[in-house]
């Protein structure tokens, strides 16, 4: 059995206090960067996690998180976080997600397999046969 390897990010947005943020990602096991070019703008990685994706429960207790509604608290309210994720086991599946939120902790999102349900839509009729095994 093959293991899910992915890679995730944030875009670059601003948060209310810097001080709170930190600690909150230091929590999560999250490396925070600043832009050089956008200043007062940071973005997230995953940094102690064996998949590369973003913490869905506690380190210690294994108890789950809501990992988006924790990150719109920090967000200054005129910014909007961007999480992006795409991995795979081995060539069986491929995935990509995005999930955008906003401070008050509405969110939309996309996914790869999107693609079906527009193809199908888009070509009436057609055969549309999923990439995985």
């Amino acid at each position: 059995m093959a293991n899910y390897d992915c890679s995730s990010r944030t875009n670059y947005f601003r948060v209310k206090d810097v001080t709170p943020f930190t600690a909150w990602a230091e929590k999560r096991g999250l490396a925070i960067h600043q832009s050089e070019n956008l200043p007062g703008h940071f973005t997230l990685f995953p940094q102690d996690s064996d998949s590369g994706a973003f913490p869905n429960a506690e380190a210690e207790s294994d108890d789950e998180i809501d990992f988006t509604a924790e990150l719109a608290a920090h967000l200054h309210e005129d910014s909007v976080a961007v999480i992006l994720e795409t991995g795979a086991e081995k060539l069986r599946y491929m995935q990509g997600h995005a999930i955008a939120i906003n401070a008050s902790g509405e969110t939309v999102e996309v996914s790869l397999d999107d693609i079906y349900t527009l193809a199908v839509s888009r070509f009436p009729g057609k055969e549309v046969t999923r990439a995985e095994y």
